[in-house]
């Protein structure tokens, strides 16, 4: 999705755009876009994908890069990413990429951590590569960044509850159980990602004794209105905190993991959630106790709305276009 976004924005600036791709699953929400897309054979060693993409790229006068592909997903050890990087760069490609907290000096002509704490990190020097680091070059698709802001009421009266496209952790049924033997009675709207394996019977079972009402919805189009009409979001360490944060809806985080836990711990700290820990070691008392003192305390939520406003402006963008040498855009 942060490519798709990254895609708009270039093709508005009258940029071609090609995804390079192997997965099967995201091939019809590219090309509905509009968007060219190549596949590289599932079973390519990185040499042959490599000498694919140096054929695309004198096929199609390529000259940048941009990759989204750090993650364990797509290499086992960190080593064969660095391998990756530095044989591409001999490609002659201006090379951009987002990176997670590693300290390591890359390749990249321009590296991206868009994240909350990104800015403390200690850099290597290495004159070749430009740093862009912190939630001022985070992306987020348009929609939240010209949805209305969340209208902070004295009465909360609905709670979003959202763990983005796939919840391997199963967070949602953790949260629904927990606030299912509660006399809480405010409207839950529980949304389930694309690529979840909790179904919507799953989410009726775990709510039999909920006091209030509840609806239940599976990969929507339309989350930053359901966003913009909340009260109150509880949701995981992924990318969510940033689309909260920019409509200025109060949150409840529990983190994926303990490496999720100590980034959510610093973004926390900037005060537009509230972060219960790693979801292993999260109790169903200590989510219902965030709930209710949440709900009871509107100059918090307000606060919270406020703060989270100012953390994404919607210029990151321009702000990555404006590193990127002319030669290379208008090659």
């Amino acid at each position: 999705m942060r490519c798709l976004s990254i895609a708009e924005y270039f093709r508005s600036k009258k940029m071609m755009v090609i995804f390079l791709t192997k997965s099967d699953q995201i091939e019809k929400q590219i090309t509905n876009k509009g968007f060219k897309i190549k596949k590289i054979p599932k079973t390519s060693s990185i040499e042959e994908e490599l000498s694919y993409i140096k054929l695309l790229m004198f096929d199609n006068n390529i000259k940048i890069i941009l990759l989204d592909i750090n993650n364990y997903v797509t290499f086992r050890h960190f080593d064969e990413y660095r391998i990756y990087l530095d044989k591409l760069k001999k490609l002659s490609l201006f090379l951009i990429s987002f990176e997670d907290f590693k300290d390591y000096p890359y390749a990249s002509d321009i590296v991206i951590i868009p994240y909350f704490g990104a800015e403390g990190i200690k850099l290597h020097n290495k004159p070749t590569c430009k740093y862009l680091l912190g939630p001022k070059y985070c992306i987020l698709r348009d929609e939240f960044l010209k949805i209305k802001h969340v209208a902070i009421r004295k009465k909360v009266e609905s709670i979003l509850i959202t763990m983005g496209g796939s919840d391997p952790k199963g967070i949602t049924m953790k949260v629904l159980k927990a606030l299912n033997s509660t006399d809480i009675e405010v409207k839950l709207n529980v949304i389930i990602g694309k690529f979840s394996q909790i179904s919507k019977n799953n989410v009726k079972k775990v709510l039999g004794n909920y006091k209030g009402n509840y609806s239940i919805a599976k990969d929507v189009n339309n989350i930053a209105q359901l966003m913009s009409e909340s009260d109150i979001a509880i949701i995981n360490s992924g990318l969510t905190k940033y689309e909260i944060s920019a409509v200025g809806l109060p949150g409840i985080v529990i983190s994926n993991n303990e490496k999720h836990c100590k980034q959510m711990d610093e973004f926390a700290k900037y005060g537009s959630v509230i972060h219960l820990g790693e979801v292993n070691a999260v109790q169903r008392h200590q989510i219902t106790d965030a709930v209710r003192n949440i709900i009871n305390n509107f100059n918090k939520r307000k606060q919270m709305s406020d703060v989270g406003k100012l953390l994404i402006d919607g210029k990151a963008m321009d702000r990555i276009l404006s590193e990127i040498p002319k030669e290379f855009i208008n090659a």
